[in-house]
């Protein structure tokens, strides 16, 4: 059952620490929302379905598809080092909390930070609301859209280099597609391939805009794409 057992202090291989299963109970849950909703379910209705084949709240199936959502296994397995300030491993609710976090880059910071035992789960809410830079009225810096170029720059380059920091240091190589995908994983990849093509689409758009205002910031005109940017200027 996914709860917030006490569980004893454990080593960094789990030993029989209960949390453990908890931990590994709440992914799976939300990784079988994520599964549905690739198949065309909305979140909440898969929540539900999840709910009934389980036997778990519908309320923490929508808080683990959050989690599963935003986190792989890489991270669950770097999450398992992470302790309390009394020495156990982690309880669910730590998970429900890093679900909530939407930046990639602060996900990245807090998991480092929680496995290296800078963070612990009493210490954690409060390095979220830093992280996010949120407000109590749901607003923040993050999500405002900009006011003029510099600050459109300035976001679309944070953002940018989250992405690519994160790509270069997790997957670049793709050692981790070495091998077959499981059938369960199969739901996953269509998702994640349709968003990549989504992305390429968009940085594509915002690109050709920035350089068409970056011809009109200079007053000159850019080359068309099959033409030399030297040919442009004869």
């Amino acid at each position: 059952m996914v709860e917030d057992g006490g569980g004893a202090p454990a080593g960094p291989g789990g030993g029989d620490d209960p949390r453990a299963a908890q931990r590994r109970e709440f992914y799976e849950l939300g990784r079988r929302v994520k599964d549905l909703m690739a198949g065309g379910m909305g979140r909440k209705p898969a929540a539900r379905a999840v709910a009934a084949e389980s036997g778990r709240p519908a309320a923490l199936a929508l808080k683990a598809s959050a989690f599963a959502g935003r986190y792989s296994e890489a991270d669950v397995a770097r999450l398992e080092l992470a302790r309390t300030s009394e020495g156990r491993t982690l309880p669910v609710t730590v998970l429900a909390r890093l679900g909530t976090v939407a930046s990639p880059g602060d996900r990245d910071h807090l998991v480092a930070a929680l496995g290296r035992g800078e963070l612990n789960s009493e210490t954690l809410p409060a390095a979220i609301r830093r992280r996010k830079g949120v407000s109590k009225s749901g607003g923040g810096p993050r999500r405002r859209r900009p006011r003029d170029p510099a600050e459109g720059l300035a976001q679309v380059r944070e953002a940018t280099r989250e992405w690519l920091d994160r790509h270069d240091r997790a997957w670049a190589g793709q050692p981790w597609l070495a091998g077959p995908v499981a059938d369960g994983a199969a739901a996953p990849l269509r998702e994640v391939r349709a968003m990549l093509a989504r992305l390429a689409a968009a940085a594509g758009e915002l690109d050709r805009a920035l350089e068409r205002a970056g011809g009109e910031a200079t007053g000159t005109t850019p080359a068309p794409a099959d033409r030399p940017v030297e040919a442009a200027h004869d």
